[in-house]
């Protein structure tokens, strides 16, 4: 960057532009994610070169009007000229000559160009310096010609991260790991405001009841890439995918939970209808982007809920323009990108999880080896003893009556129950219990200020009304459809 803009701030560039025709404008695009050090960088810049910085926001130069907003950018040029000689920080430079339709606003573009080009012509004495500031890398095509270089700075891998050290200084205290831990957590809840951004969620395998098998084989599979990377360094031996498929309510999703809990891995979730998009072209760059942000938050796993709407058979009728193969074919190419490792950062560990309840509509070479070939069926709870294990993790943060037996309870509901069923049981359990409550309130039995979260115990009448209330959410004619998929899968 500071190559870029020398010949510029000392004025060796005035001698070749005076024979040109046209101005040689200073425009330059830095892009990176958030935290990524770009307004620190071109600050710095300017201070090195002993130049002002004059900041300007695209969203306030936006305005509802074109001739508005040509009225901002005549007058931050005004104040660019004032503050010469100086760099010009234009943020959030992806929302600028954009209509609230995604669509590039030719009238502006020319305004802004046509006033760059005036000002290098008729204004020489400072140098002024434009640095466009911006999170995404595709900007419009009319847009990306304006600039003379671009700079891109990537989040940091996983060996960058380790090798960053605290200054040596003498009048720091000891830095301990309970510290990191902590300035970690706060980071984490720093990031979790940006709705693509990956967090370790906080379910353990106390909170999850039975699947013990289920539990193992996913253990199996993603903790030794994650404990023994330099084993998986060889593009041949690839990382397997899991598809987690079977009936709703069985406990797909908090399983892929607590694995990451557990094994301290960021958690990347995203539902198959939150990445499609009615524009050509967006929902391809919504699946690039859930890929680009997992691979710079390594170690990390991608968990694809409702597989089945973002990836279905390709060539199926009614595909209006081919759209929806479009954006399977890019999911495929991730996928094979991340599992084969051969052109991403060898230092960078994905592992993709699926979910689906209809396993027969995902396109059949999302299935094949090397991608998500490990499929695992997730299916009711049946047996007395696997359901008492669901009804006590549901109930760990819940008071019960000593009398209460939970065996009893899982006896009296039939054979086989989702997760979400015996989650249903507890939960009515516990409205009956607050019912009774406020009605010993009523009655003067009890006073409001006595009242808390304690106050709600659950003894075996409450649950009982659970267990009455009870309605499957999956009837026998479906789990025999879906324990038949099982054949076929």
């Amino acid at each position: 960057m500071q190559e870029a803009i020398g010949p510029f701030i000392t004025g060796e560039i005035n001698e070749l532009t005076s024979s040109l025709s046209t101005p040689i404008v200073p425009m330059f695009l830095v892009t990176g994610s958030i935290g990524s050090g770009r307004h620190l960088l071109v600050k710095t810049l300017a201070r090195y070169n002993g130049v002002n910085c004059l900041q300007a926001d695209c969203n306030a130069l936006q305005n509802s009007t074109a001739k508005q907003t040509e009225s901002k950018v005549r007058l931050t040029i005004q104040k660019a000229k004032s503050a010469a000689p100086a760099i010009v920080l234009l943020d959030n430079f992806e929302v600028f000559a954009v209509d609230p339709e995604n669509n590039e606003d030719y009238r502006i573009m020319e305004y802004f160009i046509n006033s760059l080009t005036d000002l290098y012509e008729n204004y020489t004495k400072h140098p002024i310096i434009f640095f466009a500031i911006s999170e995404k890398i595709d900007l419009k095509p009319n847009i990306m010609r304006i600039f003379l270089d671009k700079f891109h700075l990537p989040k940091l891998n996983v060996q960058q991260r380790s090798n960053c050290q605290f200054p040596q200084d003498p009048n720091l205290r000891l830095v301990r790991e309970e510290d990191f831990d902590s300035a970690l957590e706060s980071i984490r809840s720093l990031k979790s405001q940006h709705l693509d951004a990956p967090k370790i969620p906080k379910v353990y395998w106390d909170d999850i009841g039975g699947l013990d098998k289920l539990k193992k084989e996913l253990l199996k599979t993603i903790e030794f890439p994650i404990k023994f990377p330099h084993l998986f360094k060889n593009s041949t031996l690839k990382i397997s995918g899991i598809l987690l498929y079977g009936p709703p309510g069985c406990g797909k999703t908090l399983v892929a939970k607590a694995v990451s809990t557990e094994l301290n891995v960021s958690f990347l979730s995203v539902k198959g209808p939150e990445l499609l998009n009615m524009y050509i072209g967006q929902s391809e760059e919504n699946v690039r982007k859930v890929f680009e942000t997992a691979r710079a938050s390594s170690p990390c796993i991608v968990f694809l809920d409702e597989l089945d709407s973002l990836a279905p058979r390709r060539g199926a009728a009614g595909d209006s323009g081919g759209a929806s193969d479009r954006v399977v074919s890019q999911l495929l190419a991730e996928v094979d990108g991340v599992t084969s490792g051969e052109d991403s950062d060898k230092s960078s560990f994905v592992f993709i999880m699926g979910a689906t309840n209809r396993p027969d509509l995902l396109e059949q070479s999302l299935l094949r080896p090397g991608r998500l070939d490990k499929l695992i069926y997730v299916g009711p709870y049946s047996g007395t003893r696997e359901k008492t294990s669901v009804l006590k993790a549901l109930c760990r943060n819940e008071r019960l009556r000593a009398e209460v037996n939970l065996e009893r309870v899982a006896e009296a509901l039939p054979d086989r129950c989702t997760g979400a069923d015996l989650m249903q049981v507890v939960s009515n359990a516990r409205s009956a219990a607050v019912r009774a409550l406020l009605a010993n309130l009523a009655s003067g039995l009890v006073k409001e200020s006595d009242l808390s979260q304690d106050s709600v115990i659950l003894g075996v009448s409450e649950l009982w009304q659970g267990v009455e209330s009870f309605r499957p959410s999956v009837t026998e004619e479906e789990l025999a459809y879906y324990e038949s998929l099982q054949y076929q899968m």
